[in-house]
């Protein structure tokens, strides 16, 4: 079954928080209604008491909007309901408007139609010495019938639907950001009303046995007892808004028909044009709508656009135009508790003792195996999240087997590899030792082997003397203690994005996404942009290094090695600024969100600071839009090797890194026929793009006789969208692989945040729909006890049995 449209998490929010941005202040209403009141007394002056004006905007049943116009009409209370009559003429109007200072900006030829559009110049506020209020813009009609009436009905429909009025408010703020200026308020809540009248059921309070027969001057008190009778169901404000911009976006044709509420909703009525068509409730042959077939297929198209953006679930802020009236953003109001509720969810996210004792147990028993098989020369090291402290009970275990024959890595002498470095016999020596889900990558830009412990279900990823994960650990977890709260703030960072979709480097439900180190990383930059933290390796820039001590090699598989200066310098004279927690989350997404220009501007935490991009927009790579299209699934059986069935030489034989690559190559082309019950498609699809990129990084270096040249940037790196500098692998751009998608679904949901922090709501509402950390898996019991030796039916070979313990 297909799902549904999948809308932001916090649609309904947005929509709260924009109308209460927007709405006038109390200043603003008392001036209102200072206007109106001279308005009245002029009418009455100029043609006599029993003339009233009437403000057609229902303004109690909705909010008000700073600039929303204001629809007038006057009425003879002689004959309330009918048209006005001669007396009322359009130059004598006028002259008394303009007495009142007030500017008519239609032609008054046409106003007996269409109504006399009037604006005010800003007035200065009553109770505010020196503050200017909005000029408001008036829409005045003397020529409508039935004006009480229709209001009283529109009254009564708004009372029927709570979010009615709402619904009324964004869509009128979303017209007036396009422009739409000629869907007057009577227009536009006949098309609110219209639409849920045909497509959830409205009651129809204009029915044949309801207003047959019923007096003029009875009409009113009938549609209330009427409306009074019927109790509607509320529906969401966020579906409400998508479903309005959905049905006149997609499938209202307004050539064929015409929007009448008087009929339930739509009336067939062809046309000879596309013109929008609203009928009066009372009067068919009048329509409210004054929109030319341009500004109908425009409206329809953005209608369109809009829906197409919300189905995406983009954040609302997206489908508004450039007239968006943009008010002075209050003083920021982060609610207090913001900083406590962010230590408690990292607090109460922090391995348990057990879970703790668990991965100690694991890299002892690891690192017993590899010393077993290889020598006593290896050991087994713990580096990332669980390195620096961000990690949750959840959290995969990430492993280094650290050669200290080689302190360098992989450096260009290496010559012959031990039998160790081959991912495959690391994974077969796992296997026999009872671990489960073993997975080679060995085409990775770091070939690891990802296993899961039978006993407690902790995730684990090896890799071999890849040294640079640990230098990466070790500086983060200096800058975290550096800035006390860098810890609690990059685990609600990371929790952050991964609640709207946005922390999914694996592309396993969606675009790839930012990694959890990319997002580390971010965070340190932004914090050192603010002089909240130091650049711990700035000092050694132009600083000589001597490559046997001060950095390692760093393998890039069909190139050669990469040398990486991981130099960096304990501050531990460094005084840091008082800066909250708080204040430092709420910069975080404002640099993010608004301060920062992807397209020209990168960060290098090492340098410290931001940094110009170079651009020409001449590269097409695979990292961008179109580059981005294959299929997820092509490259499984080209980088995965599952150890199931491989035969293994003996461990202690020396192979060559051309041996490896022909082992590789062979295990490949064996394991299309392996049978594989689950594979992790987009953690394999991630390794092997992470080392394609990286070669194309690497060869896209500028260089002269072979030797980089200082302070260039890749040329790969004009076409990514966003650009993080790897601290240590200086030709690596770590956000190099997030779709662009991504990159600018992470600058909207920054901005919206900065919405949300701004009004003083609690932690659970900023996050999305995917803010809950995946359940920990419970420890498996332990099998019982096993003979050793093979047996068929024991999981010990290669047999068909489904003897006991086996479990793949």
């Amino acid at each position: 079954m297909k799902a549904g449209p999948l809308y932001h998490p916090h649609l309904t929010d947005d929509i709260d928080l924009l109308l209460k941005r927007h709405a006038a202040s109390s200043e603003a209403l008392q001036a209102r209604e200072v206007l109106l009141k001279q308005l009245q007394n002029a009418i009455t002056h100029a043609f006599g008491p029993h003339c009233q004006l009437v403000d057609l905007t229902f303004s109690p049943a909705h909010t008000i909007l700073t600039n929303m116009r204001v629809e007038l009409a006057v009425v003879d209370r002689l004959t309330p309901d009918g048209a006005l009559p001669p007396i009322i003429a359009t130059p004598k109007l006028v002259a008394t408007l303009r007495a009142l200072d007030l500017q008519v900006i239609s032609d008054p030829s046409t106003a007996r139609t269409t109504g006399l559009y009037v604006s005010t110049s800003p007035s200065a506020s009553p109770s505010t010495p020196g503050k200017l209020l909005p000029g408001l813009q008036l829409i005045l009609n003397y020529s409508l019938p039935f004006a009480l009436t229709r209001l009283r009905l529109f009254e009564c429909y708004f009372a029927l639907h709570p979010n009615l009025p709402a619904l009324f408010s964004v869509a009128r703020l979303w017209l007036d950001s396009h422009s739409l200026n000629g869907i007057s308020p009577t227009s536009l809540a006949s098309l609110c009303i219209g639409y849920l009248q045909m497509t959830f059921g409205l009651p129809h309070l204009q029915r044949r046995e309801v207003v047959e027969g019923v007096r003029q001057d009875e009409l009113r008190s009938v549609l209330t007892n009427e409306a009074r009778q019927w109790q509607v169901r509320p529906l969401p404000l966020g579906e409400l808004l998508v479903g309005w911009l959905r049905y006149f976006g997609r499938r209202f044709r307004s050539k064929q028909s015409a929007v009448c509420i008087q009929s339930g909703g739509l009336v067939h009525s062809p046309a000879t044009n596309s013109t929008l068509r609203v009928y009066d409730p009372f009067k068919k042959s009048h329509n409210h709508a004054n929109l030319s077939p341009a500004d109908t297929a425009r409206f329809v198209n953005l209608a369109k656009t809009a829906t197409d953006t919300l189905e995406k679930a983009r954040p609302l802020r997206e489908v508004f135009g450039p007239a968006l009236p943009n008010p002075k953003s209050p003083r920021m109001g982060v609610n207090p508790r913001l900083a406590q509720d962010i230590w408690t969810l990292y607090e109460s996210n922090q391995p348990t003792p057990q879970t703790l004792e668990n991965r100690r147990k694991i890299i002892r028993h690891i690192n017993r195996l590899i010393r077993d098989n290889y020598g006593e020369v290896y050991e087994v090291m713990q580096f990332g999240s669980t390195g620096y402290g961000v990690d949750t009970d959840s959290s995969d275990l990430d492993l280094m087997i650290c050669d200290h024959e080689r302190p360098t890595g992989f450096s260009p002498n290496l010559g012959n590899l031990a039998r160790m470095f081959l991912a495959r016999g690391i994974g077969k020596i796992l296997r026999k030792a009872g671990f489960l889900d073993i997975l080679a990558i060995p085409t990775a830009s770091v070939p690891i082997v990802k296993c899961r412990d039978r006993y407690t279900n902790i995730k684990i990823d090896i890799n071999c003397n890849e040294l640079l994960g640990l230098r990466n650990t070790e500086l983060l977890a200096h800058y975290c203690n550096l800035y006390h709260p860098l810890r609690p703030m990059i685990f609600f960072l990371k929790r952050w994005a991964r609640s709207y979709g946005l922390n999914d480097p694996g592309a396993q439900t969606g675009p790839p996404g930012f990694s959890s180190y990319c997002l580390a990383l971010m965070t340190v930059a932004y914090l050192q942009t603010r002089n909240i933290l130091p650049s711990l390796q700035a000092c050694f820039d132009g600083t000589p290094a001597d490559r046997d001590q001060h950095g390692v090699w760093l393998r890039v598989k069909g190139k050669p090695p990469v040398w990486c200066d991981t130099r960096w310098k304990e501050a531990s004279e460094w005084v840091c600024p008082d800066v909250s927690l708080e204040e430092a989350v709420y910069g975080w997404f404002k640099f993010w969100g608004s301060d920062i220009d992807y397209a020209r501007t990168g960060v290098d935490i090492r340098l410290g600071k931001t940094f110009e991009r170079e651009r020409d927009g001449r590269v097409n790579t695979p990292t961008s839009k179109k580059g981005r299209k294959g299929k997820r699934g092509d490259s499984v059986t080209n980088a995965a090797v599952l150890l199931k069935d491989m035969k293994l030489t003996e461990p202690n034989t020396p192979v060559t890194e051309a041996s490896i690559e022909i082992a590789s190559i062979r295990t490949r082309s064996d394991s299309v026929a392996t049978t594989v019950d689950s594979i992790p498609v987009g953690e394999v699809q991630m390794a092997q793009e992470e080392l394609n990129t990286l070669r194309a990084e690497v060869e896209s270096v500028p260089s002269t006789n072979g030797k980089a040249a200082n302070f260039e940037q890749p040329v790969l790196w004009r076409s990514h969208g966003l650009l993080v500098v790897d601290p240590f692998i200086r030709a690596k751009n770590v956000a190099g692989n997030v779709a662009f998608s991504q990159i600018e679904l992470l600058r909207m949901n920054c901005r919206h945040t900065i919405e949300m922090l701004e009004n003083g709501l609690p932690l659970d509402r900023i996050m999305g729909d995917f803010a809950t950390e995946p359940p920990v898996a419970e420890p498996m019991p332990l099998p019982p006890p096993m003979p050793f030796g093979r047996g068929r039916g024991r999981g010990g070979g290669r047999g068909r049995g489904r003897g006991r313990g086996r479990s793949d």
